[in-house]
């Protein structure tokens, strides 16, 4: 199975979800356009071919956004709203552990320029 991410595709896959009538899960929709299941997810920062058109669920499968009724899309909403966060949070949290640790290096290096000694934590 391939995993192309083709415009072609991903209008093609959106349109088929349009149309179906509900859920639909990974493996039906690996089996009737031929890629690979995991092709319908995002993967690191490259869209899946389902990213833009759907929603899904983890055990449900997947469903245009246009077809989710009110509670299906607030949850997804939700849900990608608080990983976001999550995410920022982290990422935020990184920063300021590397710019405290440089800070640290650089009272280190300059004790040791002024004194020639280094310190010892003990």
């Amino acid at each position: 199975m391939t995993t192309p991410a083709c415009p072609a595709l991903k209008t093609a896959i959106a349109a088929y979800l349009l149309r179906a009538p509900g859920w639909v899960s990974a493996s039906g929709l690996a089996a009737v356009f031929g890629v690979d299941k995991r092709a319908f997810r995002q993967t690191k920062d490259k869209p899946g071919l389902c990213t833009e058109c759907a929603i899904s669920n983890t055990k449900r499968g997947y469903k245009h956004f246009l077809n989710a009724t009110q509670d299906e899309f607030l949850h997804h909403y939700r849900a990608q709203r608080k990983h976001a966060i999550r995410e920022m949070i982290r990422v935020r949290n990184q920063s300021r552990e590397r710019l405290e640790a440089q800070r640290r290096q650089e009272e280190m290096a300059k004790i040791e320029s002024e004194s020639g000694q280094r310190l010892m934590a003990v």
